[in-house]
């Protein structure tokens, strides 16, 4: 069984991040971060319509504001979405990592870099 969801719609978007604002507002004060944005979301478009995405942007932000610094910006910096998709799963395989410290960053892209182009491609071709 193959299961496939839908991609968010704009308001669908603006409240998840409320609520991801919300329940990680201490956090974000705590580390001097500032809450992610929609307009830093709108920079990514493609990849914050998709619910899984969403997420690993919004963790990947919640590192070191990395979204809101420019960094994966296509404006700021020239990096394409794929080139976005490479930061999202190397900081979401450090994370495993760290958890589980039995492993490596590399180890785990290789398992996930198998699915990374087609992914990518899927979500491009759908939008």
């Amino acid at each position: 069984m193959a299961l496939r969801l839908e991609p968010f719609r704009d308001d669908q978007i603006a409240s998840w991040l409320r609520t991801w604002n919300a329940c990680n507002e201490r956090h974000m004060i705590a580390r001097g971060l500032k809450p992610l944005t929609a307009e830093t979301l709108n920079r990514h478009r493609v990849l914050a319509s998709e619910p899984l995405l969403l997420l690993m942007l919004a963790m990947y932000d919640a590192d070191a504001n990395e979204l809101q610094h420019g960094s994966g910006s296509t404006d700021e910096e020239g990096i394409d979405e794929t080139g976005l998709y490479e930061k999202l799963l190397t900081s979401y395989a450090a994370r495993e990592v760290a958890k589980s410290r039995d492993g490596a960053p590399v180890a785990e892209l290789s398992v996930l870099g198998t699915r990374t182009p087609a992914t990518v491609a899927d979500c491009l071709q759908y939008h």
